[in-house]
């Protein structure tokens, strides 16, 4: 599984994140198909940035399950990791998680939240995460291959 962390301190990581927005949303008809929601279900739409020594690395936009997560703040993701939150504060048990990787080429929004130049390659990581049999979380990330290895 695709994770980014401070955990190894050889590699000198200062790692933060920064919400960018959040907020609540009913989900399109391609959100609703990836995750297989019913019409009435409520996400979280949640983007932010992930920084290592002041350098956005990546940008992450989560969909989550309004209904599993009530009382969910932004501060909260920006100061803990989500799956520290998720599993601590909710007690939710992760089942599975697949993830899928390609190539993404940068488009000129994504360029500048990421302080890169337009159209460059990144590396996208599409990830669903399951508890028991329900999709909780579909996950988009875009990182910096420039600044990631």
């Amino acid at each position: 599984m695709y994770t980014i962390s401070n955990k190894n301190e050889n590699w000198n990581l200062k790692l933060k994140r920064r919400i960018l927005s959040e907020k609540v949303i009913m989900p399109n008809e391609r959100i609703k198909e990836i995750m297989k929601l019913r019409d009435s279900e409520e996400l979280y739409r949640i983007e932010g940035l992930i920084i290592n020594n002041h350098f956005p690395i990546s940008l992450e936009i989560s969909y989550l399950l309004k209904y599993s997560f009530p009382n969910l703040k932004s501060k909260d993701l920006s100061t803990m990791p989500p799956y520290e939150i998720f599993i601590k504060k909710y007690e939710l048990k992760i089942s599975k998680v697949r993830e899928s990787f390609s190539a993404k080429m940068l488009d000129q929004e994504t360029s500048k939240k990421l302080k890169a130049l337009d159209k460059t390659f990144a590396l996208l990581v599409n990830r669903l995460a399951w508890s028991n049999n329900i999709i909780f979380e579909y996950r988009e990330s875009i990182i910096r291959t420039d600044k990631c290895h």
